[in-house]
């Protein structure tokens, strides 16, 4: 083919490819894109970036009897964001950009960064769970870290919109298979590190390692740990890191800590009606006031301050942005009717995070907490018996529902999680997830919590392949109002 060739858009997705595009033939986890070019070229495809090894010939063979421009790259997969940040101009270096990573709380924590920095300065583009765009108006996204080609297309879009500004969540598997290797991140902030994805990683020594790869790019000017956490403290330790710490604690630094250093609060107060806090910070101290729930959410809110503190250097403007912050969708989300129990949505699919938000809801209930929950299928099978130990300790009642099967038995997925707990005869399992709602509001007083966690703000389950339409915060609302009719 042409040795110059213009083309419109990259995609490493042959369905969602146009007249003139350029196709990036990867060979991925479980599928290989050159299987695809035949019908990337009958859409009209001008290019294809094609992994280079041994079995690329009849994928070749198609580009030349159709005179389409091949390009064949070895080891494609680990240079592909550094080949689409080049099309796409390098958009990080016109931008300020933060990684979030960690277990859980990334979503929140880039929410909360968006909102921040949308009030201070009119917008930020925001990438991750919750999809990707400006904040307010993002467009959902299949992967908490999409594609390499997807994130720096999404990062020219923020430059040509004129953001100056981006929050991206980054997952482990982004970081491994290197899908945001040519993002030039200026702030990096860790979360937290418990299990998941052992599926993937097989170890929490090699998670914690992904992780760890995203606090060692070169671009980075800040780093924000929280030093809670084991695996923060040891990057806090960690010598390779080279870009300024700040370490973010409920604690106070002990005798003798370089302040400049660290974020922490005392008096803190937690209330349905959100949290309280002191909170002192390298550039002076203030009072946080925010309507969200529960005490991890606290990290969260500690971590978006240090970020934005880097930018302002000044407690008073810090203090005002953050206090006007409100809660993310599907994130401890309340729901509640008159003379109705709580119901709180909340996304927790992780041991630790089930034992975090069942923690804070106990902080906020003072009858019973009844649990909703089921675990994803063709993910870790090890953290299901785990989440279900987690939920029969810190619940009065659990209800097990499905959560998204895929192309697993439900009756399997509930055999595994009936396997963490002690008595297994007192939790009922309703598949149809509304049914598993209704059911804990009928058991339920006006004193009482229900808790439906490990959907959030989704709005979908998935069976087999198939995508079906579910809302556990519809669902919740339409059952509340029933029940009050």
């Amino acid at each position: 083919g042409a040795t110059e060739q213009a083309i419109n858009n990259l995609s490493v997705d042959s369905r969602k490819l146009k007249v003139g595009d350029g196709f990036i033939a990867c060979v991925g986890h479980k599928q290989d894109g050159r299987q695809y070019i035949a019908n990337a070229i009958n859409m009209g495809v001008k290019l294809v970036v094609c992994e280079a090894d041994a079995l690329v010939e009849s994928a070749l063979d198609e580009c030349i009897k159709n005179d389409v421009t091949c390009i064949l790259v070895p080891n494609l997969n680990q240079r592909l964001s550094e080949l689409a940040a080049t099309v796409y101009q390098h958009p990080t270096r016109n931008l300020m950009t933060v990684g979030v990573t960690g277990t859980n709380g990334k979503s929140s924590c880039v929410q909360m960064l968006a909102q921040a920095l949308h009030l201070l300065e009119g917008c930020c583009w925001s990438l991750g769970t919750l999809g990707c765009g400006p904040f307010g108006a993002q467009k959902p996204n299949d992967n908490t870290t999409a594609d390499a080609v997807t994130i720096q297309r999404e990062l020219a879009k923020a430059v040509s919109y004129g953001c100056g500004n981006a929050a991206m969540e980054v997952s482990s598997h982004g970081l491994v298979q290197g899908r945001v290797s040519a993002v030039e991140f200026n702030v990096a902030v860790f979360t937290n590190l418990t299990r998941d994805h052992l599926d993937y990683h097989h170890t929490m020594d090699a998670y914690g390692e992904a992780k760890r790869q995203l606090f060692l790019m070169p671009s980075l000017q800040w780093v924000v740990l929280n030093v809670d956490d084991r695996f923060g403290r040891k990057l806090k330790k960690d010598n390779v890191i080279t870009a300024k710490k700040l370490f973010v604690t409920l604690k106070e630094p002990t005798s003798g800590a370089d302040l400049d250093h660290w974020i922490w609060t005392d008096d803190i107060r937690l209330t349905l009606n959100g949290i309280k806090a002191k909170v002192y910070t390298p550039w002076g101290s203030g009072k946080l006031e925010v309507p969200l729930i529960g005490r991890f959410n606290l990290y969260n809110l500690l971590s978006v301050i240090a970020v934005l503190g880097t930018r302002l250097q000044n407690a008073d403007a810090l203090f005002e942005t953050v206090n006007q912050l409100q809660s993310v969708n599907g994130r401890m989300q309340l729901i509640q009717q008159e003379q109705s129990p709580i119901v709180i949505v909340d996304y927790a699919h992780t041991p630790d995070a089930l034992e975090q938000v069942l923690k804070a809801a106990r902080e906020h209930c003072s009858g019973k907490i009844i649990t909703v929950f089921g675990c994803g299928g063709d993910r870790d099978p090890g953290k299901r018996p785990l989440m279900a130990k987690v939920a029969e300790k810190f619940s009065n009642r659990v209800i097990f529902t499905d959560d998204n099967p895929r192309t697993e038995s439900a009756e399997k997925i509930i055999s595994d999680m009936r396997a963490g707990l002690k008595r297994p005869e007192k939790v009922k399992y309703i598949a149809d997830r509304k049914a598993a709602i209704e059911q804990a509001v009928d058991l339920a007083s006006e004193s009482d919590l229900i808790l439906v966690a490990g959907k959030g703000h989704e709005d979908y389950q998935i069976f087999g392949e198939k995508k079906v339409f579910f809302s556990d915060v519809i669902a919740a609302k339409e059952v509340l109002a029933e029940r009050a009719a």
